[in-house]
């Protein structure tokens, strides 16, 4: 069984924080804060910016951070 939003790249950045949101959504949950450690921290920025309206302070813990495209 996978989580809604994970069944297309379920293993990119994208499809990860796809299913992120899917979860926190069917949750109900909105994030008053992000704490990502190593990809993790890639997952909750991109999170933030694929859906703006969940951005919240993000503290990254040695976090595998990469350039965004028009963003870095």
């Amino acid at each position: 069984r996978t989580l809604p939003g994970m069944e297309a790249r379920r293993l990119s950045l994208p499809g990860m924080a796809a299913g992120l949101r899917a979860l926190l959504a069917a949750r109900g949950v909105r994030p008053r804060g992000w704490v990502g450690h190593s990809a993790g921290a890639a997952v909750a920025v991109q999170c933030v910016l694929d859906e703006p309206a969940l951005a919240a302070p993000i503290v990254s813990v040695n976090g595998a951070l990469l350039p965004w495209h028009g963003l870095a």
